[in-house]
């Protein structure tokens, strides 16, 4: 009983862990993710598109853009 308690603690502490690093990585990524969506709005709007339709598309593909399984 008390080993099946300390393993599942352990594997607790494990997995909050590993979220924890994910978080921090992810928060790494937003301001990359938030250039890269600016740049596309930019481009979509030198090509003529409105704010709603560059918006429409942005919110549609993410920045997959076309990227095999990435839809």
């Amino acid at each position: 009983m008390f080993d099946d308690n300390y393993k599942k603690q352990a594997e607790f502490e494990q997995n909050l862990e590993t979220f924890k690093d994910g978080v921090k990585q992810m928060l790494d990524v937003i301001p990359h993710l938030a250039k890269l969506y600016m740049e596309y709005f930019k481009a979509l709007k030198k090509e003529g598109f409105t704010d709603e339709q560059a918006i429409y598309l942005i919110g549609q593909h993410g920045t997959s853009l076309g990227i095999k399984g990435q839809y």
